[in-house]
C-alpha cells in the first residue's frame, strides 16, 4: 500500500518518510499516513497527542479465518474514536464494499480512495497472490514467464502489466488490486510533465574504464537525441572522467573502499539511493554491469521510488563457463540492453545461449557496437602528435591493461623487435593500469582518454581484447593492432572476439595459450607498424549509440 501512494495525484509532490520509531518522528513530517487501523491502535497515543493531519487506510481481512479477528480490531478501533480525537484524523478504505462494511463497525464516516494516476499498462499480465511470492507472468506470445513479487514496487508494478487475482479470499488484496488497475471518468488526467527526461545511471568499480566507457557514450547520444539529463550514480575511480565530459556525477564509496561491512553498506547505499531516487524524479535507472548489486532493487522498493523504470546495459561473450545464474536479474528489468559486439558469432556464453528462468516483464533489445567516437571528435594526426608530445618516426601505442595478465613477456618481446624496426613504443598509462618496467628502455608513457581521439597519432597498436577498445579500434582504426587476450573468469571471452577478429584478417592475436608463436608474430607485427602499413577490410563505421539512446528514452517515457 505504501508504494502505491505516489500515484495518487495529491501526494505528486510529497516526499514520503518511513516512520519507524513514531515517539521520536513523527515530529519531523507535516503529514501522517498509517497503512492501517491495527498500526493505529499501537501507536494511538503518540499519533493523537501531535494532532497533526492523519490519514488512516482501513484493510480487510487476507484470509477467511481472519474476518473475526478483522471484526474484533475494528470494534477495538470504534473505541477509542468514541473519545473526541479532534478533526486531524481522516478513514479511508480502498473500495466502496471496504468502506460500507467499516462505516456498519465504526459509526462514522469513511471515505474510499480516490482514483490513482492513470498509467498504460505494459502487454503482460501477472497473477498475484500473497500465498505464492513466485508469479507468474504472461505476455502476448503467451509464453509463462516467472518473477518474484515481494521484490517489485507495486507502483512499477501497475505500470509493467495488468494485475489480477484469483484469491477471493483475500479481500485486502484483492481491494489493492482492483484500486492498482482501476479506470474511472474521476480518475485525475495523466499530468504532463514538463521536465526534462532524466536517467539515474549507475555504474560499478568495474575491472577497467568499459562501464564508464559505454555508458557516457549512451549518455551522450541521450543527450544530443533527447535532451536528457543523464546524473552518474558512480562508484568508478575514474569518476573525474564523466565530470570532465560536462555529467553530473553523484560519487559513491564500495564497501571494500570503505572497509565496511557488506550488509550494513548495502542497507546505507539503499536509503541514499532511495533518497536520491525520490529527489532527482529519474524517469528510469540504468546499470552497466554483469550483475544486480541487491542495494538497487531494494531502493526502488521504497515509497516514492515507484515510477521508475530498470534498464539493464549487458554486454554480451561471456565465458563459456560464466554462471547463468547472474541472467535472473533479468526480473526486475524492463529491458535488458546488448551492446552489440563485432564478434558475436563466437559467442558461448550464457547470455547468448541461455535463458533466465526469472524473466518477469523484462524485454531483451540490442544495438550495434557502442563507442565514444561517434561523441568526442578525433585529432588529426599532427594534432594528436602534438598533444602526445610523439616524434615523426613510426609511433605504436602499447596497452595492456594492468588488472590481470602476466605481460613480462610480451612486453620484453614488443621491446626487442622495436629497437630492431627502429618502431617507438608510447606505454598508455590509464588510472587503472600498470606502469611500465624500469628495463624497457627509452618507452614513453602516455596518459590520455578516450582513446577513439588520438588514434591518429599511432601506426599500430598492441592491445588486449576488452569491449570499448577492440571496437573502436576496429571501427575508427586503419592501422595494423595486436590483440593479446586476457583469459580471466573476470572478464568477457576475450579469446573469442580476439579469434574472430583474427580469422576475419583484421588483426595480428597472441592467443594465450600458444607462447611459443609470440616471437614471430611480434616482429611480423612491428615490421608492418615500421612500413607504416594500412590495413584493409575492418567492417565499416557504425554507431550503437542512438539504438541504445531510443530504447532507454521509450522505457523513460513510460514512467512520466
Amino acid at each position: 500500500m505504501a508504494q502505491l501512494l505516489e500515484d495518487l495525484a495529491k501526494n505528486s509532490s510529497s516526499e514520503f518518510v518511513w516512520i519507524t520509531d513514531p515517539d521520536r518522528e513523527i515530529e519531523l513530517v507535516d503529514r501522517i499516513i498509517v497503512l492501517n487501523q491495527d498500526y493505529t491502535l499501537a501507536h494511538f497515543k503518540t499519533i493523537q497527542s501531535h494532532a497533526k493531519p492523519t490519514e488512516v487506510f482501513l484493510r480487510r481481512s487476507t484470509t477467511v479465518n481472519d474476518t473475526l479477528q478483522w471484526e474484533m480490531g475494528l470494534s477495538w478501533f470504534s473505541g477509542l474514536l468514541a473519545d473526541e480525537v479532534g478533526s486531524f484524523l481522516t478513514l479511508t478504505a480502498l473500495s466502496q464494499e471496504s468502506a460500507d462494511q467499516a462505516k456498519a463497525h465504526l459509526s462514522r464516516e469513511v471515505g474510499v480512495i480516490s482514483p490513482f494516476t492513470p498509467v498504460t499498462p505494459g502487454r503482460f499480465r501477472a497473477v498475484l497472490s500473497r500465498r505464492e511470492d513466485l508469479i507468474e507472468v504472461v505476455g502476448e506470445d503467451e509464453a509463462s514467464r516467472r518473477a518474484t513479487l515481494s521484490l517489485f514496487n507495486w507502483a512499477r508494478l501497475r505500470r509493467l502489466g495488468v494485475l489480477a487475482t484469483n484469491d477471493d479470499d483475500d479481500l485486502d488484496l484483492c481491494d489493492l488490486v482492483a484500486a492498482a488497475t482501476a479506470t474511472t471518468d474521476d480518475a485525475p488526467p495523466t499530468p504532463v510533465s514538463d521536465r526534462r527526461p532524466t536517467l539515474l545511471a549507475v555504474v560499478p568499480n568495474g575491472v577497467g574504464l568499459g562501464h564508464i566507457t559505454r555508458m557516457m557514450a549512451i549518455a551522450f547520444a541521450l543527450r544530443e537525441q533527447y535532451g536528457t539529463r543523464v546524473v552518474f550514480w558512480c562508484f568508478s575511480r575514474a569518476a573525474e572522467i564523466v565530470q570532465a565530459a560536462g555529467f553530473e556525477v553523484i560519487l559513491r564509496q564500495t564497501s571494500s573502499h570503505l572497509g565496511a561491512h557488506p550488509p550494513d553498506w548495502r542497507e546505507f547505499e539503499k536509503l541514499e539511493f532511495a533518497k536520491a531516487i525520490r529527489h532527482l524524479r529519474p524517469n528510469a535507472v540504468s546499470y552497466d554491469g554483469m550483475t544486480f548489486d541487491p542495494f538497487i532493487v531494494a531502493a526502488l522498493k521504497e515509497p516514492g521510488c515507484g515510477n521508475v523504470g530498470m534498464i539493464w546495459v549487458r554486454r554480451g561473450m561471456l565465458q563459456p563457463d560464466a554462471d547463468a545464474q547472474l541472467l535472473e536479474s533479468e526480473q526486475f528489468c524492463d529491458i535488458v540492453l546488448e551492446p552489440g559486439d563485432l564478434s558475436v558469432e563466437n559467442d558461448k556464453g550464457p547470455t547468448r545461449l541461455r535463458q533466465a528462468q526469472h524473466r518477469g516483464f523484462s524485454e531483451r533489445l540490442s544495438a550495434r557496437p557502442v563507442t565514444l567516437k561517434p561523441y568526442l571528435p578525433a585529432y588529426d594526426k599532427k594534432v594528436a602528435r602534438k598533444k602526445l608530445g610523439l616524434p615523426r618516426r613510426a609511433n605504436c601505442l602499447v596497452s595492456l591493461g594492468g588488472a590481470f595478465g602476466n605481460w613480462d613477456r610480451i612486453r620484453t618481446l614488443i621491446n626487442n623487435y622495436a629497437q630492431v624496426h627502429r618502431v617507438n613504443l608510447v606505454w598508455a598509462q590509464s588510472p587503472l593500469a600498470a606502469a611500465p618496467n624500469q628495463d624497457m628502455g627509452k618507452t614513453m608513457i602516455r596518459r590520455f582518454y578516450p582513446l577513439s581521439r588520438y588514434l591518429a597519432a599511432f601506426d599500430g597498436m598492441v592491445t588486449a581484447t576488452g569491449y570499448n577498445s577492440y571496437h573502436e579500434l576496429m571501427l575508427g582504426f586503419s592501422r595494423p593492432v595486436l590483440l593479446a587476450p586476457t583469459n580471466h573468469e573476470r572478464l568477457d571471452d576475450q579469446v573469442a572476439r580476439a579469434s574472430h577478429a583474427a580469422d576475419a584478417g583484421w588483426v595480428s592475436m597472441l592467443h594465450p595459450d600458444r607462447p611459443e608463436q609470440f616471437e614471430a608474430i611480434i616482429d611480423d607485427f612491428l615490421a608492418k607498424v615500421r612500413k607504416r602499413t594500412v590495413i584493409s577490410g575492418r567492417p565499416p563505421a557504425e554507431n550503437g549509440g542512438p539504438d541504445a539512446a531510443r530504447a532507454i528514452h521509450e522505457v523513460c517515457e513510460r514512467y512520466q
